[in-house]
């Protein structure tokens, strides 16, 4: 049980919670991209439009990333730590 309501949340706030729940946080993420022009394809979108929007989607995900690890960095480590325990 956790107090991290899960109804409404997206599938990468929920796969983030529950990769923190796990255990040790990966030192390396990958991010496969697949299922791009199957998305462009229902949408009756060109394939390539497909693959721009998914690597639109990849950056928002890489800056907020980058921006959360720049906040850590300039925090103390006392701080960074209590953040952190809060989610597991």
């Amino acid at each position: 049980m956790s107090w991290i309501r899960e109804d409404n949340q997206s599938f990468v706030y929920r796969f983030c919670n529950n990769v923190l729940r796990a255990g040790n946080i990966p030192c390396h993420v990958a991010f496969i991209m697949d299922g791009n022009r199957r998305f462009a394809r229902k949408r009756n979108y060109a394939h390539a439009q497909g693959h721009l929007l998914g690597f639109d989607k990849l950056s928002q995900v890489c800056l907020c990333t980058l921006s959360m690890v720049h906040l850590n960095l300039v925090r103390r480590v006392e701080k960074v730590k209590v953040k952190v325990n809060v989610f597991i």
